[in-house]
């Protein structure tokens, strides 16, 4: 019998995350992952270059298909992927800034329309070190992306 940390939902099924049965993380969504924290590292690394003496450097992100934020093996998706790239920036930015820091604030929206992934999302956030970023700068939303684009 396989372990329920291991195993594997079929197609993405979210509604059995609550029994331990979440999707693996397939290889090519762990390389998107990767590069889509790089991608915002860099990004903000360089946004922040050249900000004069701004102390503050605000942000917005949206994910329109957070999905469920959880996969098996103790992996993660979009979202934390997000929160630990921005967490990495700052850090990075800061380095070589003895005197004048820069903070990054930056505001979440993760959107999600199937219902059990949107419930396993909300559970992975909230036991997740940015659990009391939630209703401040991290917004869940339950729904469809073209629905609340505005």
């Amino acid at each position: 019998m396989i372990p329920n940390s291991v195993r594997k939902a079929p197609s993405f099924m979210w509604g059995q995350w609550r029994d331990g049965c979440l999707p693996v993380l397939a290889d090519h969504s762990r390389k998107k992952l990767q590069l889509l924290q790089d991608y915002v590292i860099l990004y903000l690394q360089i946004v922040c270059k050249n900000v004069g003496g701004k102390e503050v450097q605000p942000i917005t992100f949206v994910d329109g298909f957070a999905g469920g934020g959880a996969y098996a093996g103790g992996e993660f998706g979009s979202p934390i992927a997000l929160l630990r790239a921005v967490q990495a920036a700052e850090v990075a930015i800061n380095v070589d800034r003895s005197r004048k820091q820069i903070r990054i604030n930056p505001t979440f929206y993760f959107v999600e329309r199937e219902r059990d992934a949107f419930a396993c999302l909300e559970h992975t956030l909230r036991g997740s070190e940015f659990a009391a970023q939630l209703a401040n700068n991290i917004h869940l939303i339950h729904g469809d992306l073209n629905d609340h684009a505005d």
